[in-house]
């Protein structure tokens, strides 16, 4: 994630979210990535600004990896403001990876749409994130705690 000035104020705007949700919000290590325990769930942050038509995201299959083996574990997604954040179950995430671009060094290319749809290989091929959308409450949901 780029440590740019909006990076940095949209990281530090969802922090405040995440204290406002849950009461307990801590950094947690998985390699060198922006990881926190918000009460039950393990969710690794990735912010991209809003440059038009697309959201973009890199994520290494190693940190990809390192979040799925944590329980209840989600990537939460911020899409160019705070009102546009997808937590995706990694769970859900690590299914559709095959479908999704990635180069030799194992990086991969994670495009959100404007209408924050998830980009997969094959043309007009798109997974619906709606469910997703700003639901905090996922979080606490015990269907994706392990």
């Amino acid at each position: 994630m780029g440590e740019t000035s909006s990076s940095k104020r949209l990281l530090s705007g969802f922090l405040e979210s995440a204290e406002s949700f849950s009461e307990g919000v801590e950094l947690i290590r998985v390699l060198r990535s922006n990881a926190f325990q918000i009460g039950k769930a393990s969710v690794l942050l990735r912010v991209a600004s809003d440059l038009g038509k697309r959201y973009f995201f890199g994520l290494n299959y190693i940190t990809a990896e390192e979040i799925y083996n944590l329980s209840n574990s989600f990537v939460a997604f911020v899409c160019g403001s705070l009102d546009r954040i997808v937590f995706m179950p990694t769970e859900i995430l690590v299914e559709h990876l095959p479908q999704i671009s990635h180069d030799r060094n194992g990086e991969y290319k994670i495009v959100f749409t404007r209408d924050l749809k998830l980009v997969l290989e094959g043309r007009g091929n798109r997974l619906d994130c709606a469910e997703f959308v700003n639901n905090w409450g996922i979080l606490e949901e015990s269907s994706f705690i392990g």
